[in-house]
C-alpha cells in the first residue's frame, strides 16, 4: 500500500503538524505502507533528518503561488494523486480550504477507477479532531470514504 498525505509539514510546530508527525511515525512503524509521501503545507524543501521523518516530503506551495489551496497547487496535488500509484490519500486541514478540492479529488479517483482510495478526516464544527488510522478498514466515526460511482 502507498499513502499520500496532505497536511501541515511535520517540520513545523503547528497543532496539525504535531498530529501529522505522530500519525506518520505510527503508520511508518506499523509497516502497513511500503511508501509514505507527504504533500507538506508550509514545507519549503529544506533538508530534514530522514531518520526522524522517514518519508518523502513535497512542498504543497510554490513561491509564485504561496498558498497550498490555490488552483495551480491543487492541480499539482491532483496530478500526484492520479499518477503516484497511491492506494490511500489522507488529508488533515481546515475544511474551509477544500471548496476547490472535493469534487476534483473525487473525479481524480473516478479516473483512476479506485475504490476506497480517499480517506477524509472530519475535523469540522465539532472541533473534536477525530482522526482514524487509514491502514484499518472502517466506514464510520471520524472518516468519510469517497467512493467513485
Amino acid at each position: 500500500m502507498k499513502l499520500l498525505c496532505l497536511c501541515d509539514s511535520p517540520t513545523r510546530e503547528t497543532g496539525f503538524a504535531r498530529v501529522a508527525k505522530n500519525l506518520l511515525k505510527r503508520w511508518h512503524d506499523s509497516g502497513a505502507f511500503e511508501r509514505i509521501d507527504v504533500w507538506a503545507i508550509g514545507y519549503e524543501g529544506w533538508p530534514y533528518d530522514p531518520l526522524d521523518l522517514p518519508y518523502t516530503m513535497f512542498p504543497a506551495q510554490r513561491y509564485s503561488e504561496p498558498h497550498w489551496f490555490q488552483p495551480e497547487n491543487l492541480s499539482r496535488f491532483l496530478a500526484m494523486v492520479e499518477s503516484g500509484g497511491y492506494t490511500h490519500v489522507w488529508i488533515m486541514q481546515d475544511t474551509f480550504h477544500f471548496s476547490g478540492l472535493a469534487k476534483p479529488l473525487k473525479d481524480a479517483c473516478k479516473r483512476k477507477k479506485d475504490q476506497d482510495t480517499v480517506l477524509f478526516p472530519r475535523r469540522c464544527a465539532d472541533g473534536h479532531g477525530l482522526v482514524r488510522d487509514p491502514s484499518r478498514r472502517q466506514s464510520s466515526g471520524g472518516v468519510l470514504r469517497i467512493r467513485p460511482q
